[in-house]
């Protein structure tokens, strides 16, 4: 919600948040882990932002050019609060819905697409450490009980192949 136009790098198909310093034209803001983080875009994306590149009004990439008049007001009043800075959108949840609606997607919350992320990159191949720096999370933990999903028939193969390794050693 806080990403700006100079976090994105449409040559290299990549984002990276970041902290911000307040500025004339932004707000102060930390992600809730400190951290700067860079994630991969594919194509579709990449030409999707450069597409709402052209359209900008503003440095937000995301925010409406009326919410993102309404922080600046908010902010020259003396008004502007930490909610107001982590969250600049009133509606965030309509304004998502529209586009995963937008893009053809099912409706997801942000912690389900998370939480898939973090599936499918174990099943591409990734360890859980990795795993864990791209979500971002301090501790191993939370990757494991809220981000990796357990494939009940991924499980049950591995374990058929196990068992027909041994027993083949059996005979």
């Amino acid at each position: 919600m806080n990403l700006t136009i100079n976090e994105v790098d449409f040559d290299k198909n990549r984002i990276t948040v970041s902290p911000k310093e307040e500025t004339a034209s932004t707000w102060f803001w930390e992600p809730k882990n400190g951290y700067i983080a860079t994630f991969n875009m594919s194509e579709k994306l990449t030409g999707l932002l450069i597409e709402k590149f052209e359209q900008l009004e503003c440095p937000y990439v995301v925010l409406p050019i009326s919410r993102y008049n309404r922080m600046m007001e908010r902010r020259a009043e003396g008004t502007l609060t930490d909610a107001h800075r982590k969250n600049p959108w009133q509606n965030f949840n309509r304004h998502y819905d529209n586009l995963l609606k937008r893009a053809g997607l099912p409706h997801k919350t942000i912690h389900e697409l998370r939480k898939t992320c973090g599936t499918e990159l174990v099943r591409g191949g990734a360890n859980p450490k990795e795993v864990q720096a791209v979500l971002g999370h301090s501790s191993i933990d939370t990757t494991f009980d809220y981000y990796i999903a357990v494939d009940k028939e991924q499980l049950r193969g591995k374990a058929e192949n196990i068992l027909n390794n041994y027993c083949a050693g059996c005979k």
